[in-house]
């Protein structure tokens, strides 16, 4: 996280600041005061306002982290542990876990802090798989290599996520092995162009768009 004020630098509107250390493109961190818009009828922060707001998150992490576009593939682990009041501030901390051929995992902690008692609350934590994309087509992201203790743990556990993952895309048929040659038609679903994924027998991963497949192998 940002530790000096040479390596420090902030925007902000209203609602929202970003402060990122220059230093190190593989975290940040984002804060956005809950506002009475975000609500639902039970006057605390509608979850699908947070989904939102984490998606956008993880956009900025991997984007600055790569220096391309990037979509979401996949989120895993969105619990909804405690109810967030309006007036909070919520924090989200964010930072690259791992680095394929052209996706990548972000990891985000949620902070919300309570204005009049300072009491700070853990609400969610949530990982993104983010694909980097120029043309339409995937692209390959920069090599990450996790240097300190704490990146390792973030490392192995995005590794072990990514494995179930994949053996429960297997599992419950929403893909099946491939070979390169492999041709398939597919089409656009929505906002983020929505690239399917398949995996073959060797464990790469086959990005398919436009009835292209593009092979990553992590």
């Amino acid at each position: 996280m940002p530790h000096s004020l040479e390596t420090n630098q902030a925007t902000q509107d209203n609602h929202f600041q970003c402060l990122i250390d220059t230093a190190d493109p593989t975290k940040l961190m984002m804060s956005y005061l809950v506002v009475p818009t975000m609500a639902n009828f039970s006057n605390v922060m509608h979850g699908g306002e947070l989904l939102n707001l984490l998606d956008k998150v993880a956009y900025v992490c991997s984007t600055r982290y790569c220096g391309k576009g990037t979509v979401t593939l996949s989120v895993d682990g969105v619990t909804f542990k405690h109810p967030i009041p309006v007036g909070n501030l919520l924090t989200f901390l964010a930072s690259i876990n791992y680095v394929g051929n052209t996706s990548c995992e972000v990891g985000i902690k949620v902070l919300s802090e309570d204005f009049k008692t300072h009491v700070v609350t853990h609400t969610n934590s949530c990982y993104f798989t983010m694909v980097a994309v120029e043309n339409g087509k995937p692209s390959a992201m920069p090599k990450y290599e996790p240097k300190t203790d704490r990146e390792k743990r973030r490392y192995e556990g995005a590794l072990k996520r990514k494995e179930m993952r994949m053996e429960g895309y297997l599992t419950s048929g929403k893909i099946h092995p491939i070979k390169k040659d492999h041709k398939m038609e597919t089409s656009t679903k929505n906002s983020h162009k929505e690239i399917e994924i398949e995996k073959n027998t060797k464990g790469e991963v086959g990005f398919l768009k436009d009835g292209k497949i593009q092979i990553e192998t992590n």
